[in-house]
C-alpha cells in the first residue's frame, strides 16, 4: 500500500510539468538577470542571458564536476590549470584520502524513468578532514540542465564516507519540492521523506541509490563522478 501511494504521488508530479516549468522558469531567469553571483573559480557570467554558466572543463552541479582531458600528452588537467599543481581531477564513486568534493552526475533508473522522463540526478558532497561531508543532491529534467528548474531539492547532513569506500551514511535528509509538485507529492517528499536518516549505496562501481529511511523505494540511478 505504502508503495502504491509513492508511486501515485510520484506520478502525480509528473503532469503539471510543463506548464508549471514554463512559469517557473520565466520567473527564475529574470530573477537570475538582476541577482546572478558566479562563483568565479567554477562559473562564468554569460552577458547574454545574465546567468552562470559552467566554466570549461567543469560541469554538474554547483559545476564542482571535473573533465579528466582525453589528450594524455597534456601534464594538466582543468584542477591542476584552475587551483595549482596539488590539485588533480579524480574520477570513480570512492573516496580516497584527499577527496574533498565529489560532484555525481546521474541518469534516473529505468522504474523512475516511467515516473519522471528524461529524469537526470546529480549530488555535490563536500567532504572534511574527519570523513564527514553535507552533500546536495536535485532531481531534473536531463534536457533542462541541472542549471535549470530542479523537481526535488534535497539536503544531507553528517554523511560519513570511510576512505576507499563509495558509500556513505547520512545522519539527516530534508527534501523541498520544485513548483512541479503536486499538493500530495509535496506533503510526501517534504514530510514522509524528510527528516529522516538515510544512505548512498554503490554496487558495481556506477549504480547508486539514495535509500531514505521508511521509503519504499530508493532513489536508484546510474552514474560518473569526480573530485
Amino acid at each position: 500500500m505504502r508503495t502504491s501511494l509513492l508511486l501515485l504521488a510520484l506520478l502525480a508530479l509528473t503532469l503539471p510539468l510543463s506548464s508549471a516549468a514554463a512559469s517557473s522558469s520565466l520567473s527564475s531567469s529574470s530573477s537570475s538577470v538582476v541577482s546572478a553571483s558566479c562563483d568565479e573559480d567554477y562559473e562564468q557570467l554569460d552577458t547574454s542571458t545574465g546567468l552562470c554558466e559552467c566554466r570549461d572543463g567543469f560541469s554538474g552541479l554547483g559545476c564542482r564536476m571535473c573533465t579528466v582531458s582525453d589528450d594524455s600528452s597534456l601534464n594538466e588537467d582543468v584542477c591542476s590549470s584552475t587551483f595549482g599543481d596539488g590539485y588533480s581531477c579524480a574520477t570513480g564513486l570512492s573516496y580516497d584520502a584527499h577527496t574533498s568534493i565529489k560532484t555525481y552526475g546521474c541518469t534516473l533508473s529505468t522504474d523512475l524513468q516511467a515516473l519522471f522522463p528524461d529524469g537526470a540526478l546529480d549530488i555535490s558532497c563536500d567532504r572534511n578532514e574527519d570523513g564527514v561531508a553535507n552533500c546536495l543532491a536535485a532531481v531534473f529534467k536531463a534536457k533542462d540542465t541541472v542549471q535549470g528548474d530542479h523537481m526535488i531539492d534535497c539536503n544531507m547532513t553528517q554523511c560519513t564516507f570511510a576512505t576507499g569506500k563509495a558509500n556513505g551514511e547520512c545522519a539527516d535528509i530534508d527534501c523541498k519540492c520544485g513548483s512541479a509538485c503536486s499538493t500530495t507529492t509535496k506533503l510526501l517528499v517534504e514530510g514522509t521523506l524528510s527528516g529522516k536518516p538515510a544512505k548512498i549505496e554503490v554496487t558495481n562501481t556506477t549504480e547508486l541509490s539514495i535509500v531514505i529511511e521508511g521509503s519504499p523505494i530508493p532513489l536508484s540511478a546510474t552514474c560518473t563522478a569526480s573530485a
